[in-house]
């Protein structure tokens, strides 16, 4: 099936940290009707974090742009797996 695709950001405290570090999401939704399933593929990309380490805006792009291109390579060899 064709992915639905969705983003957002997300803002989380995480390690014990004091400030929140910004996240993007990137998400691939397969409907699969005959089955009544719906497949997820998911990526999370640091954006901004307290240490200073997030991803770059080039790097942001390549990443979205290689998640796009394995959302679409994604193929279902075997539907029994959805039972």
């Amino acid at each position: 099936p064709n992915p639905i695709f969705l983003h957002g950001k997300q803002t989380v405290k995480k390690f014990n940290r004091t400030a929140p570090d910004e996240v993007q999401i990137l998400l691939a939704l397969y409907r699969i009707k005959t089955k009544s399933v719906d497949l997820v593929f998911t990526a999370n990309l640091p954006v901004a974090t307290e240490a200073g380490d997030g991803m770059s805006v080039d790097q942001l792009k390549d990443a979205e742009n290689a998640f796009i291109t394995a959302a679409h390579s994604l193929h279902i060899e075997n539907f029994g797996l959805f039972v």
